[in-house]
């Protein structure tokens, strides 16, 4: 999913992997391909939900796996290192990329609303300038090509009358011609690019 307001953009990832089965590559890889899809957009990158791996074990191997593949990707995660399930384990997690800045996180008891805890925080919007680019294009499928053939058939390139005598004169009276029928024809349109 992908949230814009204004001229910020975040993209925002929910993930919820059921505990009841065993971590799997799939899930690794999934996660992988996501993240790299996403770095790919100037954006701010937001991924939350119910992970259902014990990040606070020091030891646990799928722990290390996910912190390897979040710090490739210059991401971190932000839940403090308490429980988020009632039967323990800080399971439910919030990644953002390391240089975003999470704000006012609160993780509250579980069991209010369901076995998992809430968890609130303020995620700041930062607003990005929008890139302009100036450019200049000709609109090649709007022409005619039947019209453009039947003047340059009556252009002087194919006339008799003119007599060119070097490879010079012929190189300028080409271009000349051509550059003279493309604008006629296709005409320079100047755009300007909001990104």
């Amino acid at each position: 999913m992908e949230l814009s307001l204004s001229s910020s953009t975040v993209a925002v990832l929910l993930i919820y992997r059921p505990g009841s089965a065993a971590v799997t590559d799939a899930f690794f890889t999934e996660l992988s391909a996501y993240l790299e899809m996403f770095v790919l957009y100037k954006c701010q990158i937001l991924a939350a939900g119910d992970f259902n791996i014990r990040v606070e074990r020091a030891g646990y191997a799928d722990a290390a796996r996910l912190h390897n593949i979040l710090q490739s990707f210059d991401c971190v995660q932000e839940v403090p290192l308490t429980p988020t399930h009632r039967s323990g384990g800080t399971l439910d997690l919030v990644v953002t990329k390391s240089e975003q800045v999470v704000v006012d996180m609160t993780v509250g008891a579980p069991d209010i609303i369901s076995d998992h805890s809430v968890i609130s925080w303020c995620f700041p919007l930062s607003i990005e300038p929008s890139i302009v680019i100036n450019g200049e294009a000709r609109s090649w499928s709007k022409v005619n090509m039947d019209t453009f053939r039947a003047a340059l058939l009556e252009s002087e390139l194919y006339s008799a009358e003119h007599h060119a005598t070097t490879a010079e004169d012929y190189f300028e009276l080409y271009v000349s011609v051509l550059t003279r029928l493309t604008d006629q024809f296709a005409p320079v349109e100047r755009m300007t690019l909001h990104r």
